[in-house]
């Protein structure tokens, strides 16, 4: 039986050529279109899904109120992760996030990359793994400083980069930690890390500050 039905289609594909050809690209274009817009909104979807406890994981935004309406942004005060900490037992651990664009370098190597401060309690919230170094100490001394994989590579070649020192402008930084590279579902990606307290150096007493 399945033999006269491929017969059948075959004929009735010569016979009507225009019109089979209109039916097979038209169904080759909507099979495609749909492969597209589903892989699109898989990627949308899964993005930071690989965190042990996404569905636990929140970003706190604050919200400003002027004569031009209401707006909306990831910018919260510096004393906001204490607060938190103390004032909302609900809150198992809070890591704060700062995005600032500095040099890097070591001998005549300098890049100008994206650098994120955070605090020790990053690799409590987030299972970004680390290739080398130990995620309880990471993070723990002032002049500490974890780096990608890939960017090791580009700043250290074929050389073993934990311990080794590099500037961060101008701050001597010690590699305590190699992370892998990020995947390309993650909103958080960086290629170097160093510890909040850092900003203790710029702005003494930030942790109070509310502006």
């Amino acid at each position: 039986m399945l033999k006269n039905y491929i017969k059948i289609a075959y004929r009735n594909i010569i016979r009507s050529k225009l019109y089979s050809v209109i039916n097979v690209a038209g169904l080759s274009v909507g099979i495609a279109c749909f492969v597209l817009i589903f892989s699109y909104v898989y990627n949308e979807m899964s993005y930071d899904d690989f965190h042990k406890d996404a569905n636990n994981i929140y970003r706190i935004y604050s919200g400003d109120k002027s004569q031009n309406g209401e707006t909306f942004s990831a910018e919260t005060p510096d004393p906001l992760p204490k607060t938190l900490r103390n004032d909302y037992p609900g809150m198992f651990q809070v890591a704060r996030l700062f995005r600032h664009e500095f040099w890097v370098t070591r001998g005549d190597k300098a890049f100008k990359e994206i650098v994120f401060g955070s605090d020790q309690s990053f690799f409590n919230v987030f299972s970004f793994k680390l290739v080398e170094g130990n995620r309880e100490t990471a993070l723990s001394n002032p002049n500490s400083v974890v780096i990608t994989k890939g960017f090791a590579q580009k700043l250290f070649g074929n050389i073993e980069p934990m311990g080794k020192t590099i500037k961060i402008n101008n701050y001597d930084f010690t590699v305590t930690g190699i992370l892998h590279d990020f995947p390309n579902n993650s909103s958080i990606k960086f290629n170097v890390l160093f510890p909040a307290k850092i900003r203790d150096y710029f702005d003494p007493g930030y942790e109070n500050k509310w502006y």
